[in-house]
């Protein structure tokens, strides 16, 4: 017992179960929406694939934090791009999909939200790296800051 407390005391094992929480939430997103139809929800994935880089990167796991950070800017790219229509997926093909329905108090956008948290101190050791030029070069086009 007193090792489980220690670790939970460092924080390595909050960490991984934070991880682990974000996996199935993501698991949960992708079997109700299976066919990739998304829609609101994209906003969604890409925050708990933000999140998970976030706890990847405290654990110096940098090809899983760019791998979720690539997940994270496919998603939001797909948020701010999406249409009205229907949902597609089985279980929710009866509800529609509107634009208009979502409600926010800031200015940015899912993707302009996500550039800014890439350019912030926790992320400025990897603004040379190939791969977070890869990213921002997928979020600029269409980011609103």
């Amino acid at each position: 017992m007193g090792q489980y407390l220690y670790h939970v005391l460092e924080g390595k094992l909050f960490i991984e179960d934070r991880i682990k929480a974000f996996k199935f939430a993501i698991d949960c997103f992708n079997l109700l929406y299976s066919d990739g139809n998304f829609g609101f929800y994209h906003e969604r994935v890409s925050q708990c694939y933000k999140d998970m880089a976030d706890s990847y990167r405290k654990l110096n796991e940098e090809d899983n934090m760019f791998s979720c950070l690539e997940k994270a800017a496919e998603h939001a790219v797909k948020y701010d791009s999406r249409q009205d229509g229907m949902y597609t997926s089985f279980m929710v093909n009866r509800v529609e999909l509107s634009v208009n329905d979502a409600y926010k108090t800031y200015t940015e956008n899912c993707s302009g939200l996500l550039m800014k948290k890439l350019d912030g101190d926790q992320y400025s050791c990897f603004k040379d790296d190939p791969r977070m030029k890869k990213i921002i070069e997928k979020l600029t086009p269409v980011a609103i800051m």
